[in-house]
């Protein structure tokens, strides 16, 4: 009797024992199935997120600039007709004069194919008005120009990106598609 209660006892403790490492294998094999499938899967996101961005928005985000490109070139090219179209007087003017004054572009050494400076007159006042309308940021000698016959100061900036227009020792920095207005230091 006593020895099949042995037997008994010694079997429990095998069928636990095995039982036990049934368990332990499985749990550790789901464990490490879940961890390889977490890694693909972070994998194929990274993967995912990465051609969409590049795939979608770059090609997006340059369209976007090519037409505030095209749209700034356009509006400085209807402020230079706006600025020397004689019906803006009712009358017969002089080229570049208009009902508001006169305007005339700064090409010695100032205006570019990618900056141009205008000088605005109206009466005894003098506004000078610079367009970057390119994609990269421009500096300006102004050195040698007056706005009023004083040293020419920013009086307003128009810009498309957080950066703005700076004015330090005669040399202005304009960032890409921006607008500057100096006026007569008062």
């Amino acid at each position: 009797m006593t020895g099949k209660r042995a037997d008994s006892g010694v079997s429990r403790v095998m069928k636990r024992s095995l039982n036990g490492r049934i368990l332990r294998n499985t749990t550790l094999n789901i464990l490490v199935l879940v961890v390889i499938c977490c890694v693909i899967m972070a994998a194929s996101l990274q993967s995912l997120a990465n051609s969409i961005l590049l795939d979608s928005l770059q090609p997006m985000a340059r369209q976007s600039a090519k037409t505030v490109e095209a749209n700034i070139h356009m509006l400085a090219d209807r402020m230079m007709g706006i600025a020397v179209d004689p019906r803006m007087t009712g009358e017969a003017a002089a080229p570049g004069e208009t009902a508001a004054g006169r305007a005339a572009v700064l090409e010695e050494a100032v205006s570019n194919e990618n900056v141009c400076v205008l000088r605005k007159t109206w009466g005894e006042e003098e506004v000078l008005l610079a367009f970057n309308i390119s994609e990269t940021p421009q500096s300006v000698d102004l050195s040698g120009l007056t706005a009023s016959g004083g040293s020419p100061e920013l009086g307003g900036v128009l810009v498309s990106t957080a950066e703005e227009p700076t004015l330090k020792d005669g040399t202005l920095s304009l960032p890409m598609y921006s607008v500057a207005a100096l006026k007569s230091a008062s």
